[in-house]
């Protein structure tokens, strides 16, 4: 699990009246929009050349230990115009913004998780009794489609090197998605697809409403959509995880039961 304090602005600079005009200068030069105050009543923020205040309400302050897609903050995010301040036993001990969840910290957690998706989509399908063959043959019967066309064309000939890794090994998520489905084993959701090609290809999950401006104005509309692809990627994950469990837990009784059966018709 991703934290806040994972991803959190840690070295806090506060608003003082008497370097208001040094604060502007670094807060355009770094791209900061907001500052606390030194006794923590108010934040100071950029707006049109002038920085003004409001104070930091209650709802707007949250735990360092909160994990990052905890499904509050959304809300919050948007009640506080996007931005949330971290405190720890009343002291501040950071900011996070919403353009911090294009973090590197952030993509590296969900790489994994779409590691452990894709692996235990292999076994569940493996569970199932399918193979590669059976990859293979739900290409050729869907090549008026280029996609599986181009798939059929590559893997063919693959013959022995299937055997060379795992079942399903050389099939991507999309793949493993698709025969699922065909197959009805279970339903993904589409969503997770396009939400991998984003992390594998690095592309922002929170996109600026305007490149050529010289503040960056994150777009909040993208940032929901980001923040909810994930919590659809954390509820696939354990679902798949929790299909893979009672696949073995029936295949150990089925074991088991006929085991059992062996051994009182030996000693019949």
């Amino acid at each position: 699990m991703i934290k806040i304090k994972d991803i959190m602005i840690k070295d806090v600079i506060y608003y003082e009246t008497e370097i208001e005009d040094n604060l502007k200068t670094f807060c355009k030069k770094e791209k900061i929009t907001y500052l606390p105050s030194l006794d923590l009543k108010k934040v100071y923020f950029l707006h049109h050349e002038e920085l003004k205040n409001k104070e930091i309400e209650g709802n707007l302050i949250i735990s360092p230990d909160l994990n990052v897609f905890n499904e509050s903050l959304l809300k919050l995010f948007q009640e506080g115009e996007h931005i949330l301040f971290i405190f720890d036993q009343n002291l501040i001990v950071g900011i996070i913004h919403i353009s911090d969840y294009n973090r590197v910290e952030v993509y590296t957690y969900l790489y994994e998780l779409i590691a452990n998706l894709e692996r235990d989509l292999r076994k569940l399908l493996d569970l199932s009794n399918l193979n590669n063959d059976d990859m293979l043959e739900f290409f050729k019967k869907h090549t008026d489609n280029k996609h599986y066309k181009e798939k059929c064309s590559v893997f063919e000939d693959y013959g022995n090197k299937f055997n060379e890794v795992g079942p399903f090994e050389f099939f991507d998520l999309s793949d493993l998605v698709a025969l699922c489905n065909y197959e009805k084993i279970v339903k993904i959701d589409q969503r997770v697809i396009e939400l991998r090609r984003k992390v594998m290809h690095s592309r922002s999950g929170i996109k600026n409403k305007d490149y050529e401006q010289n503040y960056p104005i994150y777009d909040f509309t993208s940032f929901e959509t980001f923040f909810n692809d994930v919590i659809i990627l954390q509820v696939e994950l354990k679902r798949i995880h929790n299909r893979v469990k009672i696949h073995k837990y029936i295949a150990r009784m089925e074991e088991n039961k006929t085991r059992h059966g062996r051994l009182i018709k030996n000693k019949m």
